[in-house]
């Protein structure tokens, strides 16, 4: 490796020219402006097509579609029995009297079960109705991390292009410089080690790049990855001002566990229900040979010898499934509150940390970096010291890409666990300060 850094002394550039060359007014140039309207654009593209097309939910409002079917004919009536008698009295002589009776019957339920049985098929469609909305809320919010993750790799991946082109002229001029005696042998093989490494996390990013499409596409319901366009920007938005200790008893979760208590309660009221015995009424004709028509009446009850043996412990049951519903309730509560403190702390912190890379990190980085360049240029700095601010100033650009991509999936996680439409504009890139 040494000789083919020695093959280029036949070039013996002075080192203010090389440096020149190395960190001037290219190395700080801003990218390229961003297709943020774009990104922007096809971001709500896959929400939409996400609530469109996607098997989860096209399965949950399935679910529902049956529950409301099955909720019209709660408490419907069984089908009349309609009863055909024909009798011959016996002892049978030169003529055998004849006697038949048609009697249609209406079984009737007990006292109330109809009406628990179509509250409690309402219940059910009321909880598959939120159970979809979380399930939304829930695809929404996995597709907006992804779409993070997909801008913070997509821009990781700009800086390392970006950052490339002057790698190799960093190891060109490592190589210059000791070819002229001007350095020893640990510069070039720092900018040699340098690039290697940068290689690296160009192949890195791109596989992560691969894998944030592959799962961006699963969530929106489609196999093809491989036309996915890179996430060039995320949508400017802002944290709500929320009391977790007020916010969690309406967060969603605490919601949908409250149905499941009102659900459980309902179903102790249909087994009681079910405790009172049924009704037959029904009325018809007795025809006898030789007589008029004659009209007759039926009534008939249940007799519940056996169904308090049945329905107690059904009952007994259902009763224990309120309280653990109840206690899940209040779980879910105290986890909605937990939850919320979390991430309502974590957004507070990433805007800290946005803040300060925008406003001081990134721009002390680069100040540094030019120092380090005068300094080359001045022959008062290694080419190392160079280097190594120039890793600084690339990596911060990174990381404030991965803090406006973790500030976004903390907003996204607050609008998920709230359920309720949180400011986001839908046509202005994040504010992440200078690139």
């Amino acid at each position: 490796m040494v000789a083919a850094f020695q093959s280029w002394s036949k070039f013996p550039l002075p080192r203010r020219v090389v440096a020149s060359m190395l960190l001037g007014g290219a190395l700080l140039a801003p990218p390229a402006p961003a297709e943020g309207d774009d990104a922007l654009r096809q971001l709500a593209e896959l929400e939409r097509r996400a609530l469109a097309e996607s098997p989860v939910l096209a399965a949950a409002r399935a679910e529902l579609a049956a529950l409301r079917a099955e909720a019209r004919a709660a408490g419907a009536l069984e089908d009349p029995l309609l009863e055909v008698d024909g009798r011959w009295l016996l002892p049978a002589g030169e003529r055998m009297p004849f006697e038949a009776m048609v009697v249609l019957a209406q079984p009737l339920p007990g006292r109330g079960q109809r009406g628990a049985a179509r509250a409690l098929a309402a219940a059910r469609v009321a909880l598959a109705e939120a159970e979809l909305g979380r399930e939304e809320q829930l695809l929404l919010r996995d597709l907006r991390r992804g779409w993070a993750e997909l801008y913070a790799v997509t821009r990781e991946l700009v800086v390392l292009s970006e950052t490339h082109e002057l790698l190799d002229l960093l190891v060109a001029t490592a190589a210059v410089l000791y070819g002229a005696g001007q350095t020893g042998v640990g510069a070039p093989l720092a900018a040699q080690l340098e690039l290697s490494r940068h290689d690296l996390d160009v192949e890195a990013a791109e596989s992560k790049l691969r894998a944030a499409a592959a799962a961006l596409a699963a969530r929106v319901g489609t196999a093809d990855a491989g036309a996915w366009p890179r996430a060039g920007a995320l949508p400017a938005v802002v944290l709500p001002r929320l009391d977790p200790a007020t916010a969690a008893p309406v967060a969603l979760g605490t919601v949908l566990a409250g149905l499941r208590v009102a659900l459980a309660e309902l179903e102790v009221e249909a087994v009681r229900a079910g405790l009172a015995p049924g009704w037959t009424v029904g009325g018809g004709l007795v025809v006898q040979d030789g007589r008029d028509p004659n009209l007759v009446a039926r009534v008939g009850v249940e007799l519940p010898l056996f169904r308090r043996a049945r329905e107690l412990p059904r009952l007994e049951a259902a009763e224990a499934r309120v309280v653990a519903e109840q206690a899940r309730q209040r779980a879910a509560e105290l986890d909605a509150r937990a939850m919320l403190t979390r991430w309502l702390a974590e957004g507070r912190r990433l805007e800290t940390v946005r803040r300060r890379y925008a406003e001081a990190l990134i721009p002390q980085s680069a100040a540094a970096l030019d120092a380090a360049r005068s300094e080359l240029v001045a022959g008062r700095a290694p080419l190392t010291e160079a280097l190594m601010r120039f890793e600084e100033w690339y990596h911060t650009r990174i990381d404030l890409a991965r803090a406006e991509a973790d500030l976004y999936v903390a907003w996204a996680e607050i609008e998920a666990l709230t359920a309720s439409p949180l400011p986001a504009s839908a046509s202005t890139p994040a504010a992440g300060g200078p690139r």
